[in-house]
């Protein structure tokens, strides 16, 4: 899979470095590079897309770190409810 990776970066330079030719030559005033440019910049997303699609299957095929599962929590034993005493707040005199 890392193989098919490196082959589309390779396609991606390629198609850059002939966009970046043409590029020289629309500059130089040739017009029959704009058409070519547009075909390397054409050929460039669609390798680029291709190659987005091979990342994002090679890093689901990656194993994943699993975490260690937090200890359950002991069966909390069931208190029996007290009423509050209730204090004499008169105050004699």
């Amino acid at each position: 899979m890392s193989e098919q990776l490196q082959h589309h970066m390779a396609n991606l330079r390629v198609s850059t470095e002939a966009a970046e030719k043409e590029l020289q030559g629309l500059l130089a005033g040739k017009k029959i590079s704009a058409t070519r440019l547009r075909k390397h910049l054409m050929d460039a997303k669609k390798e680029s897309h291709a190659f987005r699609s091979a990342t994002t299957a090679f890093t689901k095929g990656l194993p994943t770190k699993t975490k260690a599962h937090a200890p359950k929590a002991e069966a909390v034993e069931e208190v029996e409810e007290v009423e509050p005493v209730k204090k004499n707040k008169s105050k004699k005199k």
